[in-house]
């Protein structure tokens, strides 16, 4: 069995690690108390099931590793979290993956990095903003494409001030009355545009006879 040529401290994202180097070239990352039997002396030789369990812990600091860039991105859903992990080119075998995955993500929602509740705050608040906000219903789908709960999802969604919907509702379409020529189809084009991006029926009422009646 492969013995222990090298090992040296590393600070990583706050963190202390040990990487060992084996006489064969290969470098494994771990966190010496998470290793059951782990001995820090040098030149130690590392029998079958160590070697295994240096090995997953290996794989599991790799994947950290990569999520805290990916996390660093943008707020980030426990199942859009869960999903990246799963599609990762590397690590672990699925059987072993699938484990590392579930333990990681239980860590990190320990840690507060991940918070379903929190991330979709987050989202409904960016979906409100910038030049073509969504109605609650299209801010609801795609909370729960993003994995949110819907009980969780429903709640944030029907605190969602009525008359903010109004506002956003009336200057998407005064953009949109602008880009289309009068005719008598102007009113379904609009309330089609509405609804698209998920404003509700009685929004899209309101709306639309108040910008008909502008003329």
């Amino acid at each position: 069995m492969p013995r222990v040529k090298n090992q040296r401290r590393k600070l990583i994202h706050g963190r202390i690690f040990i990487e060992l180097t084996l006489e064969t070239g290969e470098k494994l990352l771990i966190r010496p108390q998470r290793v059951k039997n782990f001995n820090k002396s040098p030149e130690t030789e590392i029998d079958s099931d160590l070697y295994q369990q240096l090995e997953e812990e290996n794989w599991r600091n790799q994947l950290y590793f990569r999520l805290q860039r990916f996390l660093k991105i943008r707020p980030r859903s426990v199942q859009e979290t869960r999903l990246y992990l799963q599609q990762a080119k590397f690590g672990p075998p699925n059987e072993k993956r699938e484990k590392i995955i579930t333990e990681l993500l239980q860590e990190l929602q320990k840690e507060g990095q991940l918070d379903d509740q929190s991330f979709a705050r987050w989202w409904i608040q960016q979906r409100r903003q910038g030049l073509r906000p969504k109605g609650p219903r299209a801010i609801y789908a795609e909370l729960r494409q993003k994995g949110i709960d819907p009980t969780l999802a429903t709640s944030l969604i029907d605190a969602l001030s009525p008359e903010e919907d109004l506002i956003l509702a009336r200057q998407l379409l005064e953009k949109f009355k602008k880009r289309q020529k009068a005719n008598s189809r102007w009113q379904q084009k609009a309330a089609a545009y509405l609804k698209r991006r998920g404003f509700s029926y009685e929004v899209i009422r309101k709306i639309v006879a108040l910008q008909s009646q502008k003329g």
